[in-house]
C-alpha cells in the first residue's frame, strides 16, 4: 500500500508543455558510507538553483532529470522545490505527488541494494548499531528523507515519520496537510509485522474513523485514493483480523470480547457512518451465529469488496 496510487502519476512526468527545456546540470552522485557527502552535493548544487524561478513545468522537468538510483536526487528535488517554487503557486500539491513518486522510486531501489551493496552496513545495524560508519550511512539517509528499519529480521529502507509533513506542511492545501499529519502518526507508531499488528485493535479503529472523517471533510484531495485504500485495508483488518493478532479467539473461534466491544461501541455512538453501517452489518451475522466464525463471512466480504486480511502481510508501516 506504499503509494501505490501515486505509481500512476509517474506518467505525469513524461510529458511537458515547456517550449523550451531547461538544461539539466550533470549532478554528483551520493556517497552514502562518506561523512557529510549527500549534504555537501546539496550545498553545492543549491548555488545553481539561485534567483531561478520555477513552475510545476520546471519541477516536472527537473525531477525527470534526477537519477532514479541516486539518493542525493531527493535532496537535489527538495532544495529545489524550497529554492525556485514559491510556497502558494498553483499545483502545490501535485508537485508533492510527484515528488513522492520520486522518493520511492529512489528509496526502494537503493532498499533492495542493501544486501549487496551495503551488506557491511547490514551487519553493523545486527551487530554494532553504535559503530561511526553506521552512523555516517545513517546520517546521508536521513539527509534525504530516509530511514533503515528492520522487520522480521530483515533491514529496509523507508521515509523518516516527519519528512514530507515538516517540508510540505507550509506549501500543501489543508487536506494534504492533514493527510500527510496523519500519515507521520501511522508510520512512527507502525501497522503490521509477522502477521500481527503493532497496534491495538482500538488504535485500529481510530484509524478507521480518522481516514474515514478525511474522506468526508476533503473529498476531491489529491490524496484521496490513499485515503481510501487505508481507510479499507484498517476496516479489513478489524473485521477479520490477521494471522497473529485473530478477531476470531480459541478452538471455537469465537470473537474476541476486545473486538466485540468496538463493534458496539461503532454502532452506539456513529451509526449512521459508512464504517458502522458495514460493522452493524457484519455484527448481525456475527450474532446469528454465536458470534463464531461462520461460512457467511466470505459472502458478506465479497457482498462489500473487501477482503480477508488473514494470510496476508501488509506493509510494515
Amino acid at each position: 500500500m506504499k503509494y501505490l496510487c501515486l505509481l500512476t502519476l509517474i506518467l505525469l512526468t513524461g510529458c511537458s508543455s515547456c517550449g523550451n527545456k531547461t538544461e539539466m546540470p550533470n549532478l554528483p552522485a551520493a556517497d552514502l558510507l562518506q561523512a557529510g557527502n549527500v549534504k555537501a552535493l546539496v550545498a553545492k548544487n543549491h548555488q545553481n538553483l539561485r534567483g531561478v524561478d520555477g513552475d510545476f513545468e520546471s519541477f516536472k522537468e527537473y525531477l525527470n532529470g534526477l537519477k532514479d538510483d541516486d539518493a542525493a536526487s531527493i535532496p537535489y528535488a527538495m532544495d529545489y522545490i524550497k529554492t525556485c517554487l514559491p510556497s502558494d503557486m498553483a499545483g502545490r500539491d501535485s508537485v508533492v505527488l510527484l515528488f513522492n513518486v520520486k522518493f520511492f522510486k529512489i528509496t526502494n531501489f537503493i532498499s533492495s541494494k542493501l544486501e549487496t551493496r551495503y551488506a557491511a552496513m547490514v551487519k553493523l545495524y545486527d551487530g554494532e548499531p553504535q559503530s561511526a560508519k553506521l552512523r555516517i550511512f545513517k546520517n546521508n539517509l536521513k539527509t534525504c528523507g530516509i530511514g533503515i528499519f528492520q522487520t522480521e529480521g530483515n533491514c529496509y529502507l523507508d521515509v523518516l515519520p516527519d519528512y514530507f509533513y515538516t517540508n510540505f506542511k507550509n506549501r500543501v492545501s489543508a487536506g494534504v496537510k492533514e493527510y500527510l499529519n496523519i500519515r507521520r502518526v501511522e508510520l512512527a507508531q507502525g501497522f503490521s509485522e509477522d502477521a500481527g499488528l503493532l497496534i491495538s485493535y482500538r488504535q485500529l479503529y481510530q484509524r478507521v474513523k480518522r481516514w474515514e472523517k478525511y474522506m468526508k471533510t476533503y473529498p476531491t484531495s489529491v490524496y484521496r485514493n490513499e485515503a481510501e485504500n487505508y481507510y479499507t485495508t484498517y476496516l479489513e483488518t478489524l473485521l477479520t483480523g490477521m494471522d497473529n493478532s485473530p478477531v476470531f479467539e480459541g478452538f471455537s473461534e469465537t470473537l474476541s470480547p476486545e473486538v466485540k466491544a468496538i463493534y458496539e461501541q461503532a454502532i452506539l455512538r456513529d451509526p449512521e457512518s459508512p464504517s458502522s453501517k458495514i460493522i452493524t452489518y457484519y455484527y448481525g451475522l456475527l450474532s446469528r451465529n454465536d458470534f463464531r466464525r461462520n461460512d457467511s463471512i466470505p459472502i458478506f466480504l465479497n457482498e462489500h469488496k473487501l477482503s480477508n486480511m488473514s494470510g496476508i502481510q501488509p506493509d510494515t508501516r
